[in-house]
């Protein structure tokens, strides 16, 4: 089944069990998000191959997980003979997740199919329209206006990268109000020209709390600058928004008060920004803009090399 086609069948529950198969990870991993947004208050159970027989023993049992979300990832790698009769049985939403290249065609792997929904995560064509359509689509369905051929703008600055194209279209939505029209001028000023590490991935790596990445994004991002006054600039404002999203849920707004008022889309602030937030809690996020505060100090009085001030920050980040 093609990709919107499988999306929508998700969505609107017209089928529970999905095989995501193909060569682009982009799309499983969107596919994934999804079923956890159209299962909110579900169990959810994301099992890799190691543990294949925790996957195994949720699907044989009749406990309270038989209702759940459960994604098995890799499941090529896992002795999928063993699953022949006991993923028919399983009454929740159920997702199997292929490696690219993976062998389908073995005896048991093709009975287990037979009763899924096999969806296409294919690379899109690096030549002709189908990237830009698909950036055109993504402006679309997160409410967004845009100029005319805006689509290929942002295709010509990023390159066939579904990755990089979705953090550089989410880091529009958070800059422009849905009342605003995307421009050519907004594509110039917000989205980075080629590969090149943002300062939006710095801050997404160092809310996973993933130093060694976060590094990496810095040294990239930083490479030809002399100065990191715009880093630490940026970094202040997004963790300002993180500490007031949580002031504004403990007054007992609604998400999509929040959203409005923070600025930033309701689909980031569910799934992405306030869950980070509660994970951090206030105390945490309140320690990291005074940190930032800090640096910010440091930098403007240090001498020496600057980035060994901000490498401290990012190492000191827990």
């Amino acid at each position: 089944m093609k990709y919107q086609s499988a999306l929508s069948s998700l969505r609107y529950k017209r089928a529970f069990k999905f095989a995501l198969i193909g060569n682009e990870p982009y799309l499983k991993e969107d596919f994934i998000k999804a079923s956890e947004i159209v299962y909110p208050d579900e169990d959810m159970k994301k099992i890799f191959p190691e543990n294949q027989a925790e996957a195994y023993d949720i699907l044989s049992s009749q406990g309270l997980f038989e209702d759940g979300l459960l994604i098995l990832c890799n499941f090529n790698k896992m002795k999928t003979a063993a699953f022949e009769d006991v993923i028919n049985g399983y009454r929740g939403c159920l997702i199997l997740s292929f490696s690219e290249g993976a062998n389908i065609k073995s005896r048991a792997m093709t009975k287990i199919l037979t009763s899924m929904v096999i969806v296409e995560c294919k690379k899109l064509r690096e030549y002709g329209t189908d990237y830009p359509i698909w950036i055109r689509s993504q402006i679309t369905d997160a409410e967004y206006g845009a100029e005319p051929n805006i689509e290929n703008l942002i295709f010509a600055r990023i390159g066939p990268n579904m990755f990089a194209l979705s953090r550089e279209l989410e880091k529009l939505f958070v800059v422009k109000s849905k009342d605003d029209v995307i421009t050519s001028d907004d594509v110039r000023e917000y989205v980075s020209v080629t590969s090149m590490s943002t300062a939006f991935e710095l801050f997404e790596n160092l809310m996973r709390k993933d130093v060694n990445k976060a590094l990496h994004c810095f040294d990239s991002y930083t490479r030809n600058k002399n100065t990191f006054t715009d880093v630490v600039g940026f970094l202040g404002t997004y963790f300002e928004k993180m500490y007031r999203m949580l002031l504004l849920r403990e007054s007992k707004l609604e998400v999509a008060d929040v959203a409005d008022i923070i600025g930033i889309p309701k689909f980031l602030v569910t799934t992405k920004y306030l869950p980070k937030a509660l994970s951090f809690g206030k105390h945490g996020i309140a320690s990291k803009i005074n940190a930032l505060c800090y640096l910010d100090v440091q930098m403007r009085l240090f001498k020496g090399d600057k980035r060994i001030l901000f490498e401290k920050f990012i190492t000191d980040f827990k």
